[in-house]
């Protein structure tokens, strides 16, 4: 039989059944010491985020109020343990409206003289011991609120066959901001952080956060960010020769200006250009500045809305007059 492995068999099976046993002893021990050790109430300290409530509409508070508060608490291991464990811990509710005033434009909230109110909020589960900070003071200021234009804070730049269509647009234009009423006063447009965009060739859209919303400040602003809206078209290098007029000859006096006509390089929506011709352009050369110089200086007076970056060639004109 022993030849034949019976009898280790037999032996595993017996220590493994020890095993389980002793497991089993273990693992029950483990949880009534668990469930003994966590019924019995400890003291600890836990901290939690903090929520102003009832700030009367007419005020705003300038400094920065506390965040969070530190909380001595007596409770079962159990409860201690859930407010350790969780993710997110319930806000403590301050009312300001019980503010009291102190000096130099400050209120105060004792808020170690308020445990009964903010033990009801975690109600039976646990009792709080102290506070800390034990007081919370606040420089309340008057609330002012008005409307002011939005300002682009950035530079663009387009592709060189591409043009804006019409004016850069910021929706909304303008926005409402309300805060201290030494800060409000102060301000006179609403600026957005820093955009700079290049070699643009598509139409642009995009949101675009304010400056002054943001935390660092006790200013609120009723969008605090604007859409970036600027359309775009493509735009063509084109080249076209136009008559020079003469402006302002006295009578009896004849101009003879060398050449009569002179080039236009210009870049126009390729759409738009379609449409021109000389007749889209004026130029001219104004006999009263001749000046006693050889040369009149060409200067272009009109030209559609559509076009830009105008060069003349040539820009000046030798002329002859005759009397």
């Amino acid at each position: 039989m022993t030849l034949f492995g019976f009898k280790p068999i037999a032996a595993n099976a017996k220590l493994n059944r020890k095993l389980v046993t002793f497991l089993i002893c273990f693992f029950l021990s483990l949880f009534f010491w668990f469930i003994i050790t966590f019924s019995k109430e400890y003291t600890s300290t836990l901290i939690f985020p903090l929520s102003y409530t009832n700030l009367p509409k007419t005020k705003v508070v300038v400094n920065r109020l506390p965040e969070s508060i530190a909380i001595d608490i007596n409770a079962s291991g159990f409860t201690i343990l859930y407010y350790k464990l969780i993710f997110h811990s319930p806000a403590v509710k301050v009312d300001l409206k019980e503010l009291k005033a102190y000096r130099d434009g400050f209120s105060y909230l004792a808020v170690n003289s308020k445990l009964d109110k903010l033990n009801r909020q975690f109600g039976r589960s646990l009792k709080i011991m102290k506070v800390s900070p034990d007081t919370i003071f606040a420089n309340l200021s008057k609330r002012l609120s008005k409307t002011v234009p939005v300002k682009l804070n950035g530079i663009l730049g387009f592709n060189k066959d591409y043009q804006m269509k019409d004016s850069i647009q910021l929706r909304p234009s303008r926005v409402v901001i309300s805060g201290p009423e030494e800060q409000i006063n102060k301000i006179r447009y609403a600026e957005t952080v820093p955009v700079n965009l290049t070699d643009i060739d598509n139409t642009v859209s995009r949101n675009v956060k304010l400056l002054l919303a943001n935390d660092t400040t006790p200013i609120e602003v009723s969008s605090p960010q604007i859409e970036l809206y600027v359309d775009v078209l493509k735009v063509t290098e084109e080249t076209m020769d136009v008559p020079v007029q003469i402006d302002n000859l006295p009578k009896g006096y004849s101009l003879k200006i060398f050449p009569d006509k002179v080039s236009l390089k210009f870049t126009a929506p390729f759409e738009e250009f379609k449409k021109m011709d000389v007749n889209s352009f004026r130029v001219r050369v104004d006999f009263l500045k001749k000046n006693g110089t050889r040369k009149l200086k060409v200067e272009l007076v009109k030209k559609p809305l559509s076009v830009n970056s105008v060069k003349i060639s040539p820009d000046k004109l030798e002329y002859i007059i005759r009397k």
